[in-house]
């Protein structure tokens, strides 16, 4: 621009620099040889409707859950987090009124690393063809199914499952966890239909690690529009592993109905999230036994000074003599 001044996308930081080598007429890119840059894409499961799409950006490296960002440069949609992690983050995207396809750029970067990836995208289009930008209706030319107001929406790309160890019997505790958003105050929440499980699973709605909504409880009002639901489930390995362990419906009532989520959600093919390492617990340094301890110096004692006689008395006649 004639400024002497060259200016990168995204704008230059520490460990990297863009210079104009007038010698060369070329651009000179300096960087640190040691710095880790996350690639990031987005997760082809994409939900929710026109008017909100949950969308998840995965990274290839661990990075500082803190530094997820997203946003839309020109304006055209309202972007909002719902889970950070080291390897995902997801988002809510809502396209502003006459936008058909939001340019979105979302950013990430590893702990004490100075460079951020970055990936810039158009807002994904819902399965069947809806949204981003067109390409029909996909309902093979039957008019739109247009959801109830409040009809919660699954983050499908965010289930993650937790699994207790087994006991002599082969039965465990599963943990299932998904994000889900809802417009309205959920009142209850209830499994409906479920299959391979040794007893009745447990729904609860959580918001921001506090347990809000369990079957049977009063409902606490939190104004929120995403909730984590857990599903807790008892059940075997051997049902997990052959695929028989599944939700099929959960029941989400709110202020105005009562909504089916058709989850058909097979805990096997669920990612199972790892337990942290156990912390090695520090041995106790054995310790002496006091009265021992005082005996058996009382007695070096004794036998010093007893010697220490023994040599100072030929000193004492010698001296006389």
């Amino acid at each position: 621009s004639g400024t002497g001044t060259i200016v990168g996308d995204p704008a230059d930081q520490d460990g990297i620099r863009i210079t104009w080598d007038s010698g060369e007429k070329a651009l000179r890119l300096t960087a640190q040889h040691d710095v880790v840059v996350p690639k990031l894409s987005v997760s082809g499961q994409v939900s929710g409707t026109a008017s909100r799409r949950i969308v998840t950006v995965l990274s290839d490296v661990d990075v500082d859950p803190a530094s997820w960002s997203l946003e839309a440069p020109r304006g055209d949609a309202v972007v909002a987090v719902i889970s950070r992690a080291p390897r995902q983050c997801v988002f809510t995207v809502e396209p502003a009124a006459g936008s058909a396809a939001p340019q979105l750029r979302a950013s990430a970067k590893v702990a004490g690393s100075p460079l951020s990836g970055t990936l810039s995208f158009p807002l994904p289009a819902l399965p069947g063809g809806g949204g981003g930008g067109g390409g029909g209706d996909g309902n093979d030319g039957r008019p739109p199914v247009t959801p109830a107001p409040g009809h919660p929406e699954v983050a499908d790309g965010t289930w993650i499952a937790e699994i207790s160890s087994p006991d002599a019997q082969g039965n465990v505790t599963v943990s299932l966890d998904v994000f889900v958003s809802c417009d309205l105050q959920p009142t209850a929440v209830e499994v409906e239909s479920y299959e391979g499980m040794t007893e009745k699973p447990a729904g609860e709605l959580w918001h921001e690690g506090k347990r809000i909504l369990t079957f049977g409880t009063a409902p606490q009002a939190t104004g929120a529009k995403t909730y984590l639901l857990r599903l807790v489930c008892r059940t075997t390995t051997a049902d997990i592993e052959s695929g028989r362990a599944t939700i099929r419906r959960v029941l989400l009532k709110t202020s105005q109905a009562t909504h089916t989520l058709d989850l058909n959600k097979r805990i096997k093919d669920v990612e199972v999230k790892k337990p942290d390492a156990p912390q090695p617990k520090p041995q106790p340094q054995p310790q002496p036994d006091p009265e021992k301890r005082g005996s058996s110096g009382g007695g070096c004692d004794t036998g010093f000074a007893g010697l220490a006689l023994l040599l100072a008395t030929p000193l004492f006649f010698r001296r006389k003599d």
